[in-house]
Formats: C-alpha cells, structure tokens, sequence
C-alpha cells in the first residue's frame, strides 16, 4: 500500500474511533440525563401530591363553612319571608281598596259616556233616515221625469 492509503485507511479508523468514543461519550450522558429527570419528575409528583392533599383538606373546611352560612341566610331568609309576605299581604288590600273606588268611578264615566254614544247615534240615525227619506223623494222625482220623457 501507498503512504497516502495507510493514511487515508489510519484517518477512517481514528475518526470511526472518535466517532464510536463520542456516541459512546452521548450514550452515558443520556442515561445520566435521563435519571436526573425522573429524579425531578418523581420530586415534583410527590410535592403535587402533598400540595393536593393540602387543598383537598382546605377545600373540605371552605365546604363546611359554606353549609354554615347557607344554614344561618335560610334561616335570615325565611324570618324575613314572613315579614315580607305580611308587608304585601297589607299593600295588596289597599291596591284592591283604591282599585274597587277607582273602578266604581270609572264605571260611572263609562255609562255616561256610552249614554252621550247612544245619543248621538240616535241623532245619526235621524239624520241618516232623512237622507234615506230624501233620496226616495229624489227617486221618485227622477223616475217621474224619466216617465215623461219617455
């Protein structure tokens, strides 16, 4: 062999060597990589568990506070209920009060008015039969004309 293929062929090996030692070289760190992170990954679960713990037992006193209140304001609620319904009960019988006054008058406008409606009617209708009255004559007129024309 040649100078030049002993170096090319001593080139491929060293760089094939290297190449090996360095994927080798990633290879161990990747494994190193790897278990640190699950280090953290299983350091982070346990401290979400305890922080889950933690709210779960802070939610269950918040809960039970929460039915404490609800008790006191049902029990604020329905007194005052009461109270209320007492309170409307006494201005829905004066509504009622003013409403039967007030409808009584009203009614009573409404008659008279209806009254004057009657009236005026009557009045048209007088009138209405001395139009009719007086078409028939201005019938009558013209048909005797037209007989004498004829």
């Amino acid at each position: 062999m040649t100078d030049l293929a002993i170096t090319a062929k001593a080139f491929k090996r060293v760089t094939l060597d290297d190449i090996y030692t360095a994927i080798d070289e990633l290879k161990n760190r990747q494994e190193e990589d790897s278990r640190y992170f699950n280090q953290r990954i299983d350091t982070l679960s346990q401290r979400i568990d305890t922080s889950s713990a933690l709210l779960n037992q802070r939610m269950d006193s918040l809960n039970q506070r929460i039915d404490s209140l609800n008790i006191q304001l049902n029990q604020k609620i329905d007194s005052q209920g009461a109270q209320i319904n007492q309170k409307i009960d006494s201005q829905v019988a004066q509504i009622n009060q003013k409403i039967d006054s007030q409808g009584a008058q009203i009614n009573q406008k409404i008659d008279t008015q209806i009254s004057q409606v009657r009236q005026e009617i009557g009045q048209l209708n007088h009138r209405f039969d001395t139009v009719m009255q007086m078409l028939v004559e201005i019938t009558k007129q013209v048909m005797k004309l037209a007989e004498q024309k004829s």
